[in-house]
């Protein structure tokens, strides 16, 4: 029967690079940079009675960069590049009812890296009839796992180090494709 208002405000930035240099009549290097966010989903910031969340709605900063080789001739359509990505404050909002009112009781912060090696090709075995692959080596961790319990008022940091959850470290395959 009453309605909770609460104002959230967030601002970023972005930017993006490339670069592009013909070697010879057939390859290319090439390396490109990226900065940019993600604001956060609006619905891990429930409204209290008060009208405001209590909790900072700052955008998750994500950073990429990539260089690499692209090959191309009559036959073959290749590249092979070597790869950076960071993705900085991470944040995951718990909310739950303490005494009748819908308040937040857990923060989890978290940042990751991911560097790795990625394949591609694509090699005409007849006309119509290819065979195209791919294949990736990637490394990556938890670089920061931040989680604060606003309830018993304790921050305590956990799995940094470790792999990120379903994230293989090698990706690939490859098939027989018919094109007409």
């Amino acid at each position: 029967g009453s309605f909770v208002r609460a104002g959230i405000s967030a601002n970023a930035w972005s930017v993006s690079l490339a670069g592009l240099y013909e070697l010879n009549k057939t390859a290319n290097l090439y390396a490109n940079f990226s900065r940019g966010y993600f604001f956060p989903q609006l619905r891990g910031f429930a409204p209290i009675a008060t009208g405001v969340t209590g909790a900072e709605y700052n955008p998750e900063t994500i950073i990429s960069g990539e260089a690499g080789i692209k090959v191309g001739t009559e036959k073959l359509s290749a590249s092979v590049a070597a790869y950076y990505v960071t993705l900085q404050d991470r944040i995951r909002i718990t909310n739950s009812f303490v005494n009748g009112q819908l308040e937040e009781v857990l923060r989890d912060e978290q940042n990751t890296a991911t560097f790795g090696i990625e394949a591609n090709w694509d090699y005409a075995l007849a006309q119509d009839l290819s065979l195209r692959g791919s294949f990736t080596f990637q490394g990556h961790e938890i670089t920061k796992n931040t989680r604060e319990d606003l309830i018993a008022n304790t921050t305590t940091e956990a799995n940094v180090g470790n792999k990120l959850a379903r994230q293989p470290n090698i990706l690939g395959f490859i098939g027989l494709y018919y094109d007409n």
